[in-house]
């Protein structure tokens, strides 16, 4: 799966980059599986991060590049797609429907991901978002050049005007994300939720395909409706994300979500372990570590003792960082 990536669309002249500037790819990753790959076709190029494997991931032919960062998977009841990797779709079979209804694949798939479409035949692209953009997506498009990345910081090494945007740092002040698609900067935009970005013939254009406010005006469930499907789309969604990893970890605090995703994980106790983190003797740890007692579940508890204290301020200067000032 491709979880970070670096791109560009240029058409003027080459623009180079070099992966190893890839921030998520320095210090962070140097001793884990993440690894690094890179693809490029005309004047297309891209740069990217994964884990596991990429081949479901990136799809190439004479005529289309189409990549899917983080993971696809099929609406419910849509009978477009037939996955061979149940329950995620692959690149080779979004590009499949593609050829047959062009933007409007996006109304068939759901889940947090962004989709990237280079046709190389107009060297045009449409890089879709997810509905709510809960992982940020920039891009900037100057001088007949469109750079895109999931990272804000790896952006800056290639923008050379780097003015900040006051508006945009206001907004992530106050409300900790941003209203519209400003960054912390001026030249880079981020991609809002629920649109596409369309780069053709040195222009760009962004599309929304879908609004929160066309829900007002629909007939509601009935509370005891509503509880149902909501509980069976909940428990739906949970196991579809834990089928593919053979082992997980799972986060149970004590509170209620932890909990809920407790109660309807389908999965065999040997395979995952739940874990919190806490003062020795805190609710955030005697709460879970009863839970998993009582329950004959693989339970580790993470204390914030005098060795986090020590290294707190790396940690969270590198949580900053990596984040894109998130977190």
């Amino acid at each position: 799966m491709i979880f970070d990536i670096l791109g560009t669309l240029s058409f003027k002249s080459e623009f180079e980059f070099s992966l190893k500037d890839l921030p998520l790819s320095q210090n962070i990753f140097e001793d884990s599986n993440h690894i690094k790959g890179t693809l490029k076709s005309n004047n297309f190029q891209v740069a990217f991060l994964f884990r596991g494997n990429y081949e479901d991931s990136i799809f190439e032919n004479e005529d289309f590049i189409i990549i899917i960062i983080n993971e696809v998977l099929p609406k419910q009841n849509n009978t477009k797609f037939i996955s061979s990797n149940y329950p995620f779709i692959s690149s080779k079979e979004l590009h499949a429907i593609y050829k047959q209804i062009d933007p409007e694949i996006i109304h068939y798939i759901k889940g947090n991901f962004q989709v990237i479409i280079h046709n190389k035949n107009d060297k045009s692209c449409k890089i879709f978002n997810n509905r709510f953009g809960i992982s940020p997506f920039y891009y900037s498009f100057k001088d007949n050049i469109l750079i895109f990345s999931t990272s804000l910081s790896t952006m800056t090494l290639y923008i050379t005007e780097n003015s900040p945007d006051k508006i945009g740092i206001v907004e992530y002040a106050i409300f900790g994300y941003p209203l519209g698609d400003r960054t912390l900067l001026e030249d880079i935009k981020i991609l809002p939720p629920a649109s596409y970005l369309i780069v053709k013939d040195d222009s760009v254009e962004i599309k929304k395909y879908w609004d929160l406010k066309n829900l007002l005006g629909q007939e509601l469930h009935s509370e005891k409706e509503a509880l149902e499907i909501g509980s069976e789309l909940f428990k739906e969604i949970v196991n579809q994300y834990v089928i593919e990893p053979e082992k997980i970890c799972l986060s149970l605090t004590g509170g209620f979500d932890g909990r809920a995703i407790l109660a309807v994980l389908e999965k065999d106790p040997d395979d995952f372990v739940c874990y919190s983190f806490g003062i020795p003797g805190s609710l955030n740890i005697s709460i879970p570590e009863k839970i998993c007692r009582e329950n004959n579940i693989n339970y580790l508890p993470i204390y914030l003792d005098e060795d986090y204290e020590k290294v707190f301020d790396d940690y969270a200067l590198q949580a900053i960082y990596y984040s894109d000032c998130l977190s």
